[in-house]
């Protein structure tokens, strides 16, 4: 779950920091006492909230095995309050994701704003996302973001969706470059659905290069319970970069994303175990470009 812009800074310091793992965090088995048993499923329960999904690196030793923590909150209408997630890319090097969602009144199903404050050793940045909503899916994404250390304006950021079923119009204004000046750039995504899930998807609008968003994906779905759909803002397209999870109304079985040139820079298989109700226990995600990034997940679930 990330902004656009820090999206993009995270994928240039995962080609300089190598991804050695944070001892002593959360295990599969009972998270925050440094110890698992990495071929053990979590507990069960009945609730169909996350509580907490956790990834491991099981090449590594018990202890220092944890990738990546999301810690989910709900208020009293069973609404996200709140994400924080635990990023670990090396014993001295760890993001610290803290996200508050805000709802205008007790009917909204969505938030109006989401504040992303993002600590990671002597720097702080804060990211505040304003959305307006059309046919349930975001119509304009609008985000301000700051160094807090300095409290330096580094991007103002505007995205319009037009939605009409199979293509989206998407314009975007970004000064990432110059705060004091927009770059602005137009295309239309288009998209193919099966069982309400976007499975192949064509993006005109983006430069399509490992640093910013794929030019196309393919992806498959099971036909089981995604956890994470109730959950996050609906955008009217397949974007990674997006204040988004692995979006979709069942769970991806393989993604594939695409440069302009049509060359596979991204492709992922996915592995589910899962409980009766069809509500995900743990996948094996696989990276098929760079095996020693595959990764094990675990769901855990309210009480």
């Amino acid at each position: 779950m990330r902004m656009k812009i820090l999206s993009s800074l995270l994928l240039m310091a995962l080609a300089i920091v190598s991804c050695q793992k944070e001892p002593n965090n959360d295990p599969p088995s009972n998270p925050g006492n440094g110890s698992n048993n990495n071929n053990n499923n979590p507990p069960t329960n009945d609730s169909i909230y996350l509580a907490k999904y956790v990834e491991l690196d099981t090449t590594l030793p018990a202890g220092q095995d944890t990738t990546i923590i999301y810690t989910f909150s709900y208020d009293g209408f069973k609404r996200i309050k709140n994400v924080r997630i635990l990023d670990y890319y090396s014993p001295a090097y760890t993001y610290d994701y803290n996200i508050d969602y805000y709802y205008q009144s007790d009917n909204d199903a969505h938030p109006y704003k989401i504040v992303e404050v993002e600590t990671e050793p002597a720097i702080t940045y804060s990211d505040t996302h304003y959305f307006t909503y059309s046919n349930g899916f975001v119509a304009s994404d609008s985000s301000i973001l700051y160094r807090v250390t300095n409290n330096e304006l580094l991007d103002k950021y505007v995205a319009l969706y037009i939605d009409s079923g199979d293509q989206t119009f998407i314009q975007t204004k970004d000064s990432v470059f110059s705060p004091n000046h927009f770059y602005t750039h137009a295309g239309t995504i288009f998209k193919t659905y099966q069982n309400e899930n976007i499975v192949a998807q064509v993006d005109t609008s983006t430069t399509g290069n490992t640093l910013t968003n794929a030019a196309r994906y393919q992806i498959t779905y099971d036909s089981k319970i995604n956890p994470f759909f109730k959950i996050d803002v609906p955008y009217p397209v397949y974007d990674d970069a997006n204040l988004s999870f692995e979006t979709g109304k069942n769970n991806m079985t393989e993604r594939s994303a695409f440069d302009n040139n049509s060359s596979v820079f991204d492709h992922k298989q996915y592995q589910y175990s899962y409980r009766a109700d069809n509500y995900p226990l743990k996948v094996r995600i696989i990276d098929m470009i760079d095996p020693t990034e595959s990764r094990t997940g675990f769901f855990f679930y309210t009480k």
